[in-house]
Parts: structure tokens; sequence; C-alpha cells
């Protein structure tokens, strides 16, 4: 190896170490400046506001006093999946993000559940998402989804949020949300409430007219409601008094009574 060669690795070694200490040097200082920020004020996105308004900026300060107080801490000391936590406890709120910037400010990112379907047992109501995860009405932005009334399979009490305890209850959940998203859009400006009878079957209420839809268990839900689209189509118009009862349980026959 020449005089030079050896001369220009120790210089290139000398800029490779003057820049890790530069580095550690920044890394440390910064370190040391967060070390002295607290947490001064929040900052709340509700992705989804557009669309649902359960959970309002407001709101998400107030849930986090279940966190205790958190102004003043120093951003090394705050927990933030706590804070995460806290929030998706609450029944309208699907996911939170947190974070915090070196101003002292605590960022949250939330975005709420998607009702697809109501239910409704005397003056108490719960909504379901389409997983099945039950919450209480929201009183602050009701929802236009199909309601569901009668006798409900379901164990509900006051303020119960989360699934059903037994898969028995989840799989009827979970049909009737399917039969409730396959409604949006045309069939929910139809039909406007769904009855369970005692014996389970369902009966389908319209927002306009006499007939009541016999629709048995939420089972077969595409044949079904083609059988109820033909109904609207061709025997509907035909008739200047409507049916009072149109049973769409059994395979290539709408009976009309």
């Amino acid at each position: 190896m020449t005089r030079r060669r050896l001369v220009d690795i120790i210089c290139t070694s000398v800029v490779v170490l003057s820049s890790v200490a530069i580095l550690l040097l920044a890394t440390s200082s910064y370190r040391s400046s967060r070390h002295l920020v607290t947490l001064k004020s929040i900052e709340t996105i509700i992705l989804d506001s557009m669309e649902r308004k359960f959970v309002s900026p407001g709101d998400v300060e107030h849930f986090l006093e279940d966190y205790g107080p958190w102004r003043g801490q120093r951003l090394e000391d705050v927990d933030l999946v706590k804070m995460e936590d806290i929030l998706r406890s609450k029944g309208a709120i699907l996911e939170s993000n947190a974070w915090t910037g070196d101003d002292g400010t605590l960022h949250v990112e939330i975005t709420q559940r998607a009702p697809v379907v109501r239910f409704q047992i005397g003056t108490l109501g719960w909504y379901a998402d389409a997983s099945g995860f039950l919450f209480p009405l929201q009183e602050r932005f009701p929802v236009r989804v199909p309601v569901v009334d009668g006798d409900i399979p379901l164990t509900l009490t006051p303020g119960f949020k989360g699934f059903p305890q037994s898969d028995e209850e989840l799989e009827w959940l979970l049909r009737m949300t399917a039969l409730a998203t396959q409604m949006k859009g045309f069939w929910n400006g139809k039909i406007s409430q769904i009855n369970v009878a005692p014996d389970g079957e369902l009966m389908l209420i319209p927002r306009v007219g006499d007939e009541c839809f016999r629709f048995g268990s939420p089972t077969g839900i595409d044949e079904k409601f083609e059988r109820l689209r033909l109904y609207y189509e061709y025997i509907a118009p035909s008739r200047e008094s409507a049916y009072k009862n149109v049973d769409l349980r059994f395979d290539g026959q709408i009976v009309c009574r």
C-alpha cells in the first residue's frame, strides 16, 4: 500500500468518524430537548367526520380523562398505547392512533364505527356494524339503517357494547348484518322495519303500503330479495289494493294473500 493510499484511508476514516460523532451529538441533543418538553394541548382529527358524527374532538378529550392528567406530562412518559386502548374501548370508536409532537401537542386520529343495522328493545337501542360489534345508540347522530324489533335473540343489557357472548347469538347477528347490508340503497328505501316473530321468523314492513313480507329465517337472502323485486315489478302494479301478506319463503314462488 502506498503512502498516499494510506493517507486517503486515514482521512476517509476521520470524516466518517466525525460524521458519526455529529449524528450522535445531534441525536443526543434532540433527545435532551424532547426530555424537557411536556404535553400542552391536543389536536384531534375525526377521519370519517363527513359520514358520521358520533364522536367530537371534545368527546375525545373527555374520554382521555380515564387516562388521568396528561397535560404537563413529559413526552417520554406518555403511554400512547394506553390512550389508544381507552379510546377504542368507547363503543362508537373503531380505531384510534395517537402520537406526540416536539411542540408538546398530542395528536389523535379517530375512525368511527359504521352501523349497518339497529336493534330496538323497548326504549333501548343498539347499533351493530358489519363485524357484529354492538354498541348503544348515539343520541347526537342517528343513522338511517334497518330497524329490527320483536323477539330479538340477543342478550343485551343497558350500555352493552361488544360481541355476543355465545356462538349461536353471534351467528344470528352476522346473518342479520348480512341482511341489512343487502338492504343498503334501494331496499333500505323500501323497507322501514324488520320484526322478529316468537318463532324466529322475520317480517319485513314496508315504508309505503299495507303489505307484510314473510321473510322466514335470515338465510337465502339473495333469492328472497329477488322474489321481493319480482313482486314489486310484476305483482304490486297489477292490483288497485295491495295484498296484506306476501310470503317470500318458498323457492320459485311468491304466495300473496
